[in-house]
């Protein structure tokens, strides 16, 4: 029996094409961290995390930061015990049974200093003046307890019921932050940085896929309860069908890792759209980012895939205004003169989008093929991450095909405005030669099998860095 579906009783939402950032930002002071982000997402501003302030500030340090017995050693947040002490058994027994309880954990102005410091910024202004959507974040239960070790280097989340004991610390904070935001008369959006989600592989890893989406449903409901609207932000080439399955209200991803892979699951992103979500489009690289960046081409290019994705222009711009634009992570790695850069970027994207009309002819209307969603994006190569780059060498060639499909490839005269095939040309055909990724470092590639003391669970778990999307 599938599972009830959850939708936030918040009918409003963002503007289409409307901007926000992720994760971390590389500036060292509250203040002018804050000041960019007022500046560059007036529609949804957000509170980043700033690392560089102070180490508490990670993508795990600052949500699991008082966890019990965890403690922030470098490199990696380690337990004081081990995960299957007594001890550790007992603080979990003990989260799992709070849930909703007023001593419920909150984000302390050390480790969540830009939090405090958005949340006075609103509070000082006068309410006609206050923004509409703020968003909020927090560290996906999967990645947290994943990359959280206890002292013989075991990941927490292989211990019995320490990731739904996460889920729950995690989920408390998240609530938190969302009654916080509504408080000031705004709606909350709350972005769930869930990395590791990707390393799960549908084929082998089904049981703890559906423990992980369970949890994930479950905290979705609650903050939908709440007033919240949620986004979940994956990175790599994740599965659709599994995010499809959630209940969330956007999906975040980076356009040149994952926009290819929609074109196989057209259907069920037009259902995504009819249902009332969306996603939040990672449109700005961040490690490849230069002065050459083409705002007005890269927007052309994302309804040109999403046309060819979803076979109609009109279902390509409707899903554009049901969705967010962001960098395609954080900028921590980047300069604070390209962090200013990226944002400029980022809402040069966004105007172009929304000043799109139907009258533009895209390259998929007049007769060239769309080989790939990131050469119509404007991206020539598309980045591979380090780990990926000797085993992608060896079994792809170093060009894509050059040859058409057979001796006459037929090229469908299509309306500009719809897409679709116009009658009257049918018949006409042609011979036709056919023609990134994270700031911060991506998880190498490998899976640890996930053997839980669990009786009733099992799977598979990377327990590596993961960059943060949130």
């Amino acid at each position: 029996m599938a599972p009830a579906r959850s939708r936030s009783a918040v009918t409003d939402r963002p503007r289409g094409a409307a901007t926000t950032g992720l994760g971390d930002l590389p500036y060292r002071d509250v203040d002018t961290a804050l000041d960019r982000v007022w500046d560059a997402h007036p529609e949804l501003p957000y509170w980043p995390r700033l690392p560089k302030r102070d180490r508490r500030e990670g993508m795990i340090g600052q949500f699991l930061g008082r966890f019990p017995y965890l403690q922030l050693r470098r490199p990696t947040p380690t337990l004081s015990v081990e995960g299957d002490s007594p001890e550790l058994a007992r603080a979990i027994d003990e989260i799992r049974a709070r849930s909703g309880d007023a001593t419920c954990p909150e984000l302390g102005e050390a480790e969540a200093a830009a939090w405090h410091g958005l949340l006075g910024r609103i509070t000082a202004l006068p309410k006609a003046d206050r923004p509409s959507f703020v968003k909020g974040q927090i560290t996906g239960p999967l990645t947290a307890a994943s990359l959280a070790k206890d002292l013989r280097g075991r990941p927490l989340a292989t211990f019995p019921g320490a990731l739904e004991a996460v889920a729950t610390f995690l989920g408390d904070l998240a609530l938190d932050q969302a009654r916080k935001i509504s408080e000031l008369g705004a709606t909350p959006i709350v972005f769930v940085d869930e990395p590791l989600l990707a390393r799960l592989d549908p084929a082998n890893d089904g049981e703890t896929i559906e423990r992980v989406t369970t949890i994930l449903r479950a905290t979705t409901h609650a903050l939908h309860d709440a007033g919240a609207l949620v986004a979940l932000s994956c990175e790599g080439r994740f599965s659709w069908p599994v995010l499809f399955g959630l209940d969330v209200d956007w999906i975040a991803f980076d356009v040149d890792l994952a926009l290819d892979s929609l074109r196989e699951h057209a259907d069920a992103a037009l259902a995504w759209i009819e249902a009332g979500r969306g996603f939040a489009f990672g449109i700005v690289p961040i490690g490849s980012f230069d002065e050459s960046f083409d705002a007005e081409r890269r927007a052309a290019g994302l309804v040109e895939s999403l046309t060819a994705a979803l076979g109609s222009y009109q279902d390509a711009r409707r899903l554009v205004q049901h969705s967010l634009l962001t960098p395609a992570s954080g900028t921590l790695m980047q300069s604070e003169a390209t962090d200013l850069a990226i944002t400029t970027a980022l809402a040069e994207t966004s105007t172009r989008l929304r000043k799109m009309r139907k009258s533009i002819c895209f390259r998929i209307s007049s007769g060239t093929s769309v080989r790939s969603f990131s050469l119509a994006l404007g991206r020539i190569t598309v980045r591979i991450p380090d780990r990926c780059a000797a085993s992608t060498f060896s079994f792809t060639p170093p060009i894509g095909r050059i040859s058409p499909r057979s001796e006459i490839s037929p090229v469908i005269a299509t309306s500009c405005r719809t897409g679709r095939r116009l009658k009257s040309e049918a018949s006409a055909s042609v011979t036709v030669t056919p023609a990134d990724g994270p700031s911060l470092g991506t998880a190498p590639s490998g899976k640890c099998t996930w053997m839980s003391r669990s009786s009733n669970s099992s799977g598979s778990i990377c327990s590596s860095s993961a960059r943060d999307r949130t």
